[in-house]
């Protein structure tokens, strides 16, 4: 038995998440957004005993953890870049890092980078003496639309450069 006061039930628009959609991504596409930065490694220079060749290519998944910790404190400052310089102690499958010097300014970044490093977990290579050593290690951090304007004023000079010259 149907109540009097009870609606039909009205099929839904198949419309209606595709415009929802839209309107979300319309009002995303209006604003700037967050920039997208890049992160550079400097020269690992280490002393002690290690196979540093083997240990730079353990270091090379670190690269998409530190883009995630780049573009966690690009949300929080559109404007963060600079160099975490850092200070590495190695052996027994870690690293223990600690931040000599973040130009940065972001400690979130900073703090982010060492977390990073300290979970990762090294392997030596069978038959060979157990790493102890230190190192010195940079990390620069740049905006890309940064560097994209100073790609671009480069060479629009170099460009007015040329037909200065002809």
């Amino acid at each position: 038995m149907r109540s009097l006061n009870a609606r039909p039930a009205t099929p839904r628009s198949p419309l209606r998440v595709p415009r929802s959609l839209a309107l979300v991504l319309l009002v995303f596409a209006s604003c700037e957004g967050v920039p997208v930065g890049k992160v550079l490694f400097g020269e690992l220079q280490t002393h002690g005993e290690v196979d540093q060749g083997y240990l730079e290519a353990q270091m090379v998944p670190l690269e998409p953890r530190f883009q995630a910790c780049y573009a966690q404190s690009l949300r929080r400052n559109h404007s963060s870049e600079g160099v975490v310089r850092l200070s590495l102690r190695g052996g027994g499958g870690k690293l223990i890092p600690s931040v000599v010097e973040n130009s940065t300014g972001d400690e979130g970044l900073a703090r982010c980078v060492s977390d990073a490093i300290a979970g990762l977990s090294l392997v030596q290579r069978e038959g060979t003496a157990p790493w102890a050593f230190t190192a010195e290690w940079s990390v620069e951090f740049e905006s890309v639309r940064r560097a994209r304007r100073e790609e671009g004023r480069g060479a629009a000079l170099s460009g007015a450069k040329g037909k200065r010259d002809e």
